[in-house]
């Protein structure tokens, strides 16, 4: 496919500021939507002020994105009244946007998570089972009836592709999230306190997301594909490279008993993803540490 204008909608969160760095290097132009404020100005990129309550009719997505040739959903607000998170504007705008596309003949690609995921021992393919009680609560939830409304768009003529990341991370990260609190804890302190010590988890920085993006648009791949890092890391391992970056030496105590407990967070199976368009992940959690810290994207 020959890319000469996107649209990304959540262009100024983690991975969409990482889309748009990467994109804008490729000298495509971009359209991107943004809620509050914007990560840096390029001269491919039109920055449009919205969020999904405002592109939730055919008429407003036109107005927003004209002539694009792909279509990347992004964004996620999981806001609803009286806690019915089937009449969030996640949901509502991903089946318009997806009707929308289907009338003007423009792919899709659709930013779900590895949270749809029931938990299992083993990494998991695309076709595992979904969880009926996904993480995140509405969040996951919603991301499971976004993706059925996408594939039944695709009987419709949709051409889509489903991306499911692992836990992704990058310049951007929210403070609240698990590699920025640790880190802040033991710049603060001598002492971490922790329980899950053992607890493995799987992080996939944004670039390389961004890579395997773009690597599937060129090779029109729509179909569902996992996003995961070779290797996992417990907790403990975390803090060591970040306690050694710092030049810090933590005393870690583990606030529950679970030390002889072992378990993967969402490990994936990324062979689909490698096969079909030669994709691997080049980043490492040790580079893409320092890299946040460094406030660089690349």
């Amino acid at each position: 496919m020959v890319l000469k204008t996107i649209g990304i909608t959540g262009g100024s969160g983690l991975l969409g500021s990482h889309l748009l760095y990467f994109f804008s290097k490729k000298k495509i132009k971009i359209i991107a939507t943004y809620r509050k404020k914007i990560p840096f100005k390029n001269i491919n990129i039109k920055w449009v002020k919205c969020d999904l309550k405002k592109l939730s009719s055919i008429k407003s997505i036109s107005k927003t994105f004209i002539g694009i040739d792909f279509l990347i959903l992004n964004a996620a607000t999981t806001e609803s009244k009286n806690k019915k998170f089937y009449k969030n504007n996640d949901i509502s705008s991903t089946r318009t946007m997806s009707q929308w596309c289907i009338k003007n003949k423009t792919p899709l690609a659709y930013i779900s998570g590895s949270i749809v995921y029931k938990k299992a021992d083993e990494a998991v393919s695309e076709s595992h089972p979904f969880s009926k009680k996904p993480a995140g609560s509405e969040y996951g939830l919603s991301k499971i009836i976004c993706e059925k409304i996408i594939k039944e768009e695709r009987a419709n003529g949709l051409k889509a592709m489903i991306l499911r990341p692992t836990s992704i991370y990058g310049l951007g990260l929210k403070n609240n999230k698990l590699l920025n609190r640790l880190r802040n804890e033991i710049l603060s302190s001598n002492l971490v306190k922790i329980n899950l010590s053992n607890h493995k988890m799987n992080f996939i920085h944004a670039r390389d997301i961004a890579n395997g993006i773009y690597r599937l648009i060129k090779k029109n791949r729509f179909s569902d594909f996992n996003f995961a890092y070779k290797k996992s890391y417990t907790i403990k391992e975390i803090i060591s490279k970040i306690s050694n970056y710092y030049k810090k030496k933590p005393k870690i105590i583990d606030s529950k008993m679970l030390l002889n407990k072992t378990h993967i967070q969402y490990k994936l199976n990324s062979t689909k993803l490698a096969k079909s368009v030669k994709w691997t992940p080049k980043i490492s959690l040790d580079k893409g540490l320092k890299m946040m810290i460094k406030k660089r994207y690349y």
